[in-house]
This record gives C-alpha cells, structure tokens and sequence, in this order.
C-alpha cells in the first residue's frame, strides 16, 4: 500500500508505471487528505508513481516493491 497527504490539492491522480512506461494502476482522489493505493497486483521490482493535479504533473516519485 502507498499513503501519501495532499493537503494542498484539491483533486489528485495518480499513476503507477513500470519500466517500460506502461500504465499499470491509475487512481484518482476527488478530495485531499490522506490517501491510500494498493499495490499488491504488482509483482516485485522498480516503479514509478506519478501525481497529477488536473492536466499539470505535480510529482515524480521512483519506489521499488519487495
């Protein structure tokens, strides 16, 4: 699972992608807080997380699942 706070935003999206740049998980958050995506689909090894408020990316994050 990964949480994040986004009391600054007010809509949040988010985007897990693999390697190769493909989409895997795409969630979105109507309302800022804490929030939470589960991963446990994804098999281990080296991801990337995007976070988007509308159209503008606002982060960029790399993480690696066990």
């Amino acid at each position: 699972t990964i949480e994040t706070s986004t009391a600054n935003l007010q809509e949040l999206s988010c985007a897990v992608i693999d390697v190769t740049g493909k989409q895997l998980i795409i969630q979105t958050f109507p309302e800022a807080g804490n929030l939470k995506m589960n991963i446990e689909s994804l098999k281990k090894g080296l991801y990337y997380i995007e976070f988007y408020s509308g159209d503008k990316r606002v982060a960029l994050q790399k993480f690696i699942k066990h």
